[in-house]
């Protein structure tokens, strides 16, 4: 009882960071692709292109739908992407019953729930909620199908959904969801049956991605070429993308999630080899397929950490797995406090507090995601010098959310946006 209590817990506390304030966030940012697509092209061409700013065709499809229904709105935008970020934190603990024990299983959600990178992306309406549970969906239900478990047309038809939704959404998820035709390739090339069978998974995963993409990629195949071999993966960016997959800002607190990630790693190997191997295999060619494309602002940890939310969660999964080794607790009740108690001390000295500040509509704003050390977050320590205007300074005089303040013109963008530092003021 005490780990299904937790996970309760877990889940009530993922739908609160993900739903506080949501009502009131201002868009900015790439979620304004999509607007900007929707304001000037009709469906034809939504569905037909790719442009250089990635729009992503699925969601601005949404949009148009709700621009021809009910209307656009913040929530309209944002709510999809939050029902799959709320999806994976049940979801994928369900799909994966059969790997590890419950209270790994527990422990996972509560690392799902209060990551805030995971918590970010179900906030912003873009589309890598999505693309980090389809990546989950499409690598358990892959290796399950393979594995020959009850219901294999079922995990097979999942595979195939869940990997052409995510390609869909956004191409880079295909770096990880196609890697697992590779992988059980080289581990059974001599097996005349199994390779048959990897071809006809193949034959249909291929040929709906084909439909879904070829025309937008045939169509504007130099700016889809256009955003590949521009910038680099340095080591600095792999340093601090560890940071945001850890969802710290601590180097003591991201060595212990690498302690605990690869004691996990460890634990499904000598447990299971090929589930293992597999895991691992994925993540890091799909990883390398990633750095080797060398896509455009890839130099950013922000950006590597984007395309890499496919296996993010997969990662987080290895981590429970040494979190509970690390704490052998006999008691389950104390055994699942603990993990309570540590999963408190980690929410409470990382970032997300500093987005509860209310009102805040700017939690999707780069001061808060760029770095989540302030020391080196440029959108911190390169914010504009000039003090806060006086008005806002004569606004904070007034209780906290007794007035609604209307601005116009603002920028759209991060770089320019000091609104975020004047709401602090006047609240």
């Amino acid at each position: 009882m005490s780990w299904w209590a937790l996970a309760v817990v877990a889940a009530l506390a993922a739908a609160w960071l993900r739903l506080q304030q949501m009502g009131s966030q201002i868009v900015i940012d790439d979620e304004w692709h999509a607007l900007h697509k929707l304001l000037r092209a009709d469906l034809l061409d939504i569905l037909t292109h790719l442009d250089y700013a990635d729009y992503s065709i699925p969601i601005t499809v949404y949009f148009r739908l709700m621009r021809d229904t009910i209307g656009v709105s913040e929530w309209s935008m944002h709510l999809p992407m939050l029902v799959a970020g709320l999806a994976l934190v049940v979801v994928a603990p369900w799909l994966v019953r059969s790997w590890t024990s419950l209270a790994v299983r527990v422990t996972w959600v509560v690392l799902l729930a209060i990551s805030p990178f995971l918590v970010y992306v179900s906030r912003t309406a873009r589309p890598y909620a999505f693309t980090a549970l389809t990546g989950t969906i499409a690598l358990v239900a892959f290796e399950r199908w393979w594995r020959g478990t009850t219901h294999r047309r079922a995990w097979a038809a999942a595979y195939v959904a869940a990997t052409v939704a995510g390609g869909y959404l956004h191409m880079t998820s295909l770096a990880f969801t196609l890697m697992p035709f590779v992988f059980f390739f080289v581990l059974s090339w001599r097996d005349r049956a199994a390779v048959t069978r990897l071809l006809r998974m193949g034959i249909v995963t291929a040929t709906l991605l084909a439909l879904a993409l070829l025309p937008p990629v045939i169509n504007d195949w130099f700016m889809f070429t256009a955003k590949a071999g521009v910038d680099s993966v340095t080591p600095s960016t792999a340093y601090r993308t560890l940071f945001l997959l850890s969802g710290t800002g601590h180097a003591v607190i991201v060595l212990l999630f690498l302690a605990c990630a690869i004691a996990g790693a460890w634990r499904v190997w000598r447990r299971d080899r090929v589930l293992a191997a597999y895991l691992l295999v994925t993540m890091a060619v799909g990883t390398l397929a990633i750095v080797a494309s060398r896509p455009n602002w890839v130099q950013h940890p922000i950006v590597f950490t984007r395309y890499l939310v496919s296996v993010m969660p997969l990662a987080l999964l290895f981590a429970a797995e040494g979190l509970v080794a690390a704490t052998p607790i006999r008691s389950a009740a104390a055994h699942a406090a603990c993990i309570a108690a540590i999963a408190a001390i980690v929410v409470a000295t990382g970032p997300l507090p500093a987005q509860w500040a209310s009102p805040n509509q700017f939690t999707g704003h780069q001061r808060f995601q760029f770095d989540y050390d302030d020391a080196r977050n440029p959108f911190v320590t390169e914010r504009p010098g000039e003090p806060v205007p006086a008005f806002y300074r004569e606004l904070a005089r007034a209780p906290a959310g007794s007035l609604t303040l209307i601005e116009a013109p603002w920028r759209l963008e991060s770089h320019f946006n000091p609104l975020v530092w004047y709401q602090h003021t006047h609240r």
